[in-house]
């Protein structure tokens, strides 16, 4: 049941990356396809962070605070892409979905490393 969170995440991000695309050539993104978009954002990060915890209780804490880092890159991304053109603001999501990649691949070697020695 721990999937659940990021299987409704990417189902949301899909939801809001259809509306992105008909609103695409407005001067900006309607107020419910910025919430929709990075709804499944931070649904994604929270599951990364839930199987996490599921996984490798012992290594919790230190991902808890990694991931809650990422959560507040990812709040300041989300409130300066609402002042930015709809490619823009895209492009922002992108590079943010990039950034949370890296970050939960540096979480899973980290474990993985700990759990070798």
């Amino acid at each position: 049941y721990s999937h659940i969170p990021l299987v409704v995440g990417i189902v949301v991000m899909g939801t809001g990356i259809e509306y992105a695309i008909r609103e695409s050539g407005a001067d900006r993104f309607r107020e419910g396809t910025f919430g929709l978009l990075w709804s499944g954002v931070y649904l994604w990060a929270l599951a990364g962070w839930l199987l996490h915890h599921v996984m490798h209780p012992r290594e919790s804490r230190a991902a808890a605070l990694r991931y809650a880092g990422t959560l507040a890159v990812l709040l300041a991304a989300n409130l300066a892409s609402r002042f930015l053109s709809p490619l823009s603001a895209m492009g922002l999501l992108l590079f943010c979905l990039l950034v949370l990649l890296v970050e939960e691949e540096r979480i899973h070697r980290t474990v993985a490393r700990r759990e070798g020695d």
